[in-house]
């Protein structure tokens, strides 16, 4: 009989209480995990967090975080990624899973399809980018899901 092979998740999100709880929802699902949010809460668990950027305001910035994603994607060596917000979280992480072909889980919490997109043209741009890339989509509301529809018919 074969060797289980060990399940991991590396969790992306803001330090809000969404990532936290939906890591306490799933904990049990997976091996080990790697949280990378903006804001280190202390939590139990087979996890492990480490402190990241998600700016991308900054050309400079911006490529020092996706390198940065880039890197904990290669050496973690995720089963799966899931992201919490469809926002620049999302695609700097789609962005540095490219060629890794991870699967990869956007959470969309509201703002980031309801409000972002009709801030900015780019930001528009870059929600569609993250809604059409991820592999697997979540919201927790009809209203985020017709507008993600909205914004990307072509979701797969």
């Amino acid at each position: 009989m074969g060797e289980r092979k060990m399940k991991k998740l590396l969790l992306i999100g803001s330090g809000s209480v969404h990532t936290y709880n939906y890591y306490n929802l799933i904990k049990h699902y997976f091996d080990d995990t790697l949280l990378i949010t903006n804001v280190v809460q202390k939590i139990e668990g087979n996890i492990s967090v480490i402190k990241g950027d998600f700016t991308i305001k900054k050309p400079i910035k911006a490529w020092k975080n996706f390198r940065f994603i880039k890197k904990a994607i290669q050496e973690y060596t995720p089963d799966l990624i899931h992201v919490q917000q469809a926002n620049s979280t999302a695609f700097l992480t789609l962005l540095a899973n490219r060629k890794k072909n991870i699967p990869v889980i956007v959470t969309a919490w509201g703002s980031d399809v309801l409000k972002s997109p009709e801030s900015h043209f780019l930001l528009k741009k870059m929600v569609r980018y993250n809604l059409k890339q991820a592999d697997y989509l979540t919201c927790d509301a009809n209203i985020v899901a017709k507008k993600m529809l909205e914004l990307e018919p072509d979701i797969k």
